[in-house]
């Protein structure tokens, strides 16, 4: 505190006599620079350091890049060990004025940094500078997270700053902090906890009248959410009855009005958006003013359409785009959204597709698809423009809306060449949010060389957008005659990094040949591609995209049938319960002999078959052409085994599960995660050189002894049908699967595994000394033909738009593995063996979809009494349709020698035998 408070005060005494008595800048900063070295050659550090902090500052004054340049060199040429106080306010001061530049993300690196150094310091010297932690640090970087996006980080943040800000008695300072924590809790769904960070900052003594407002604004956003109108109408009321400060009445007004439409009070929703709009008017500074007032405009353009009023919200969206487009380029380090507000180019975007849909409304439809057709180029512009990965989750969460609107009208309109555009646009928007949400990763969830690249890819991308950026402000200063940097430094730099990126593509390419082309393909397939790889074997493929309010059914067959099916007769609340009725261990046994649980099963499956099997596939199944299925699911489809569902009505007298009509035993089914990753499987050559096979059965001690026994047994079978080797109890180890898992043809990992449905990256495979992560895996070079991943739900995890379920198979997907198979929920050892093994006898002849199937039909048809599904339709294969290669026979010419030497020896016998006959 006594270095900040004198360094304040010689920055206020130069800056006095800067402009007081007009001293030489120039002058003054030489003398600064000659002391600095005096200092620096006599050990005074501190004195070395103020004095650069000082030439910076004056820097600064004189609204130059040179004073940032100094903070930044400054922080570099802190070399020594000690010295973290002195280090965190270098950083600290960096954090401050990268902030001033709207540099957010060198703002929240240097904040970072600084809060590093300040956690290092004894607790003897950290009690004296805590508030600088708290208030100065840690707040601000919170703040900086949040608007990001970043709300899990600041979480973290606020929940550090809050108790270090209240030992210095600022409760209103600390209320604050409450009420921003709220909202990033709000942003993340997390209402219990947003509610409550809420109320004990309404509870904080002494409120500031604003503060206060400003919590009771979010806890109504909190009710809002909740549905709880009477409460949320309570808490605004409050809030506007004492805000004073216009910022915080427009968006408290805002709230308000979104209450009203939820209330159906249309007409005070849109007199209260009207009233807002003015009042912004004559608030925000013209800089400011065009972006939000677009944004009102847009919401209340939306509004008149709900009210069936789309002729008055043309002129309002069009009056939004006004706002927005002469300032239109992307500003990559400034202005950076948050979860809930974006910046200029989103407006825009967000004002075509309220253009569109009232264009729609108003009876131009031709109009409208146009408008949404501008509106999706614009949202694959952005998404490639912008720098931080949660601007690009923001866009990829509200596509979908986008892309089904599309796919709605273009059912409505049926143009001539509306399949095409459909199964564009439902790919293209799975290949986006896929794309997105695996670079948004950014090297996180892997380790290893993969990890260290897509990390490097992330970060040339964000150099990329800062400096296009840079770029563009450059031309727009010369225009207004501004000082600027050299455009020529910039657009060199930019060269170097766009050559740095071309090359990290070409590494993961070339290294990570699975990663590359499930995160970054390099085309989209047609209907015509897909359609003729399906041709040579009868195979048809069902895509599926579920929209609000309708199930989109896209349907390619091998001679180019094609159909688009819209269904609205599958809800999602009912998979759920069905899949957690399905998985409840507890009750499986009983469901056995339950005449009313089997009525309730026959039920569900038949209803999936009935509105997720388009009537034409129906009727070529039953016809016998059809010789397989490929199914691309879409969110909680993922969940649902589709060998499972009914074909037909069946005995509802007594319970039969082995009986059933089930669609596997007319057609065996595939999965896949995507169009593209189809077209590359096809593609894709076998392994050769390698070993068979390697089983892993590992010990885990007297409670789960049977895994083991099962295990072994398992293994060992599969090992002698495809001359494979296998490392059972102690030998299942962490290490011998790392090294001996890259070089075979067939993986298979058979013990206890765990799924994460939070954080799927954390979902683990059980070896004898220790755990195998998803991450881990998935960084893995593995290329294995086919991983058999026989342990508890290792397909289970969390379920992501476009990626479907992050799970330990999609890890081994990642890691090279092209064919996987998997477990959605539990399995029992015994069925897991018996499905297993037939599986493999089978996939030596035919393909592997089709030996799946005939696994599971020759379990049904050998099971004792009536075994549920539980038991045994947990086994999903997701891959192409080939079947095993041929495995390397062992040692080959040692057989070929043996029997050549045992050809000599019955030779010379024989010849012996003739000689000795002769001779008689």
């Amino acid at each position: 505190m006594k270095h900040i408070l004198c360094l304040s005060l010689g920055l206020a005494l130069i800056i006095a006599l800067c402009h007081a008595q007009q001293v030489d800048q120039d002058s003054l900063i030489n003398v600064l620079k000659d002391s600095s070295l005096i200092f620096k050659e006599q050990g005074k550090i501190t004195k070395w350091k103020d004095n650069r902090l000082k030439i910076g500052a004056i820097l600064r004054l004189r609204d130059s890049d040179e004073g940032l340049a100094y903070y930044r060199q400054t922080a570099k040429d802190i070399w020594w060990e000690e010295g973290y106080a002195e280090k965190g306010r270098i950083y600290y001061v960096l954090g401050y004025y990268a902030g001033r530049y709207e540099n957010n993300f060198e703002s929240i690196r240097a904040y970072e940094k600084a809060a590093e150094n300040y956690r290092k310091l004894p607790d003897s010297v950290l009690k004296r500078m805590r508030f600088d932690l708290g208030s100065r640090i840690l707040t601000p970087l919170a703040n900086k997270y949040t608007r990001l996006g970043e709300n899990e980080k600041a979480i973290a943040v606020f929940e550090e700053a809050l108790p270090i800000t209240l030992s210095f008695g600022n409760t209103d300072r600390a209320s604050q902090i409450l009420s921003d924590w709220g909202l990033a809790l709000f942003d993340v769904g997390k209402l219990d906890e947003a509610s409550k960070v809420v109320q004990r900052g309404l509870n904080t003594p002494k409120l500031e009248p604003e503060t206060k407002g400003f919590l009771l604004s979010t806890k109504a956003k909190i009710e809002l959410q909740r549905k709880d109108l009477k409460l949320a109408d309570k808490s605004i009321s409050s809030a506007l009855a004492i805000l004073k400060d216009p910022y915080y009445i427009i968006g408290a007004k805002e709230v308000q009005a979104i209450l009203k439409v939820e209330e159906r009070k249309l007409q005070e929703a849109k007199k209260i958006y009207s009233f807002t709009i003015r009042y912004a008017e004559n608030f925000y500074e013209p800089s400011t003013q065009n972006r939000r007032i677009a944004k009102l405009e847009i919401s209340l353009a939306d509004l008149l359409i709900k009210m069936n009023s789309p002729l008055e919200a043309i002129p309002l969206t069009q009056s939004a785009l006004q706002r927005v487009l002469p300032n239109f380029h992307p500003k990559a380090f400034k202005d950076q959204p948050n979860s809930k507000y974006f910046y200029a180019e989103n407006t825009i975007l967000e004002a075509l597709t309220s253009k569109a849909l009232a264009l729609r409304a108003s009876g131009n439809p031709q109009v409208a698809v146009e408008t949404m057709a501008l509106a999706l180029e614009m949202e694959a512009f952005l998404r490639n423009q912008f720098l931080y990965s949660s601007s690009k989750l923001y866009l990829t969460s509200i596509s979908r809306f986008r892309h089904e609107k599309m796919i709605e009208w273009l059912m409505e309109d049926k143009p001539a060449d509306y399949f095409e555009k459909v199964f564009f646009y439902i790919e293209k928007n799975r290949a986006a949010v896929l794309q997105q949400q695996l670079i948004s990763k950014e090297g996180k969830n892997q380790k290893g060389e993969l990890g260290l690249l897509s990390q490097e890819l992330s970060n040339s991308e964000k150099r990329i957008s800062y400096l296009q950026a840079e770029l563009i402000d450059i031309e727009l200063n010369k225009q207004t005659k501004k000082k600027s940097p050299s455009w020529q430094g910039f657009n060199q730099q930019l060269q170097i990094h766009q050559l740095r990126r071309d090359s990290l593509l070409t590494a993961l390419k070339e290294k990570y040949p699975n990663w590359y082309r499930n995160t970054l393909p390099d085309s989209f397939a047609s209907s015509q591609q897909i359609s003729s790889l399906l041709s040579p074997d009868k195979h048809h493929l069902l895509s599926y995209f579920w929209g609000k309010n309708s199930l989109y059914i896209c349907w390619l067959g091998p001679n180019n049938e094609k159909a688009i099916i819209e269904d609205s007769c599958l809800q999602s609340d009912q998979i759920k319960e069905y899949f957690e009725w399905i998985t409840d261990p507890i009750l499986a046994e009983s469901k056995d002999g339950d005449l009313q649980e089997y009525r309730k099963f026959i039920t569900w499956e038949q209803d999936f078959y009935h509105c997720l099997i388009p009537d034409e596939v129906k009727s070529m199944i039953q016809n016998g052409k059809v010789n397989e299925l490929v199914v691309i699911p879409d969110g909680l489809l993922n969940f649902l085994n589709f060998d499972l569902f009914l074909t037909k009505s069946a005995n509802t007298k007594a319970v039969d599960y082995a009986s059933l009509p089930y669609l596997m035993r007319e057609v065996p089914i595939r999965y896949a995660y995507s169009v593209p990753s189809l077209i590359f499987e096809s593609m894709a050559e076998a392994n050769k050189n390698r070993q068979n096979y390697v089983g892993f059965a590992p010990a885990y001690g007297q409670v789960r002894n049977s895994i083991m026994e099962t295990g072994s047994k398992t293994i060992q079978e599969i090992s002698n049908l495809i001359n494979g080797k296998t490392n059972i109890g102690q030998e299942a180890s962490l290490n011998n699967f790392r090294d001996k898992a890259p070089e075979v043809k067939v993986i298979q990992f058979f013990g206890h595994a765990e799924a994460d449905n939070q954080k799927p990256q954390n979902s683990w495979m059980e070896f004898s000394d220790g755990k195998l992560f998803a991450f881990e895996i998935a960084s893995m070079d593995l290329a294995a033909d086919l991983a058999i991943l026989t342990g508890c739900e290792t397909g289970n995890g969390r379920l992501y738009s476009g990626e479907g379920v992050a799970s330990l198979a999609s890890a081994f997907r990642y890691s090279g593995c092209e064919n996987i198979l998997m477990t959605q929920w539990q399995v029992l050892d015994q069925d897991a063996h018996v499905i297993g093994v037939d599986f493999i006898k089978n996939a030596l002849e035919m393909p592997m979809p089709k030996a799946l199937q005939q696994a599971k039909l020759s379990y049904l048809d050998n099971a004792k009494g009536n075994p549920f599904p539980f038991f045994w339709g947990s086994i999903q294969y997701i891959g192409k349709s080939t079947p095993l290669p041929s495995p390397n026979t062992r040692f080959p010419w040692i057989w070929l020698l043996l029997t050549i030497s045992s050809l000599g020896v019955l030779a010379a016998v024989w010849n012996g035998w003739r000689k000795k006959d002769s001779g008689a």
